[in-house]
């Protein structure tokens, strides 16, 4: 039983107890219970006890330091909201590299261009994780015939993560082109250049 494991008689929840169903007033059934007290008011406002064991201290509520950043807790209805993270990527410069195809390059810039946002959103998902991360990823690929891109692979990388790379050279492998290169393949690279927005 419950009472039993609190020691000998039950302690003070235990001489509550003792005589059945709680049914008084607060103030009857803790002045029953030995060690407890009940406060009362004194003249002076403060707060004293009037029987039983207590620390007998007695302090105004004027004596509570308010902690930093105490009661800024969002209100009611409102939702705290992660402090969105920016990264601008550049393309600097970049073309073909070699190849026994031909193919315009512009048209791959266009392709980098409407896939922007996915390489984008590569950066910044490690932004998050480091906000000082910044630097620039090259990478060199190969267009197919077929219009289909192979061997896609950061041929640098000063940003000193290789999750970003990794993300910007799976995000070019998926590029697609129709049609592809006259002739046989044709590689490529090009510069990706991050940094945080302020």
């Amino acid at each position: 039983m419950l009472l039993g494991a609190l020691g000998e008689g039950g302690g003070a929840l235990g001489d509550v107890l003792a005589g059945g169903a709680v049914t008084g007033n607060a103030a009857d059934v803790l002045a029953q219970a030995s060690g407890v007290g009940v406060a009362t008011k004194t003249e002076a406002g403060t707060l004293r006890t009037r029987s039983g064991a207590g620390s007998g201290q007695q302090a105004g509520l004027g004596s509570l330091k308010k902690s930093k950043g105490a009661g800024k807790a969002a209100k009611e209805g409102q939702t705290v909201k992660e402090r969105e993270v920016r990264g601008n990527v550049g393309v600097r410069g970049g073309g073909d590299v070699g190849g026994s195809g031909e193919f315009d390059a512009a048209t791959v810039q266009r392709q980098i261009k409407q896939r922007l946002k996915s390489i984008t959103r590569c950066y910044e998902a490690e932004l998050r994780k480091n906000p000082s991360l910044a630097g620039k990823v090259t990478v060199t690929f190969t267009i197919q015939e077929r219009g289909n891109v192979t061997d896609a692979r950061a041929s640098e990388n000063t940003t000193g993560s290789p999750a970003v790379a990794d993300c910007v050279t799976r995000t070019i492998s998926r590029f697609r082109f129709n049609p592809g290169p006259d002739g046989g393949s044709v590689t490529f690279r090009y510069p990706f250049v991050f940094q945080p927005q302020n």
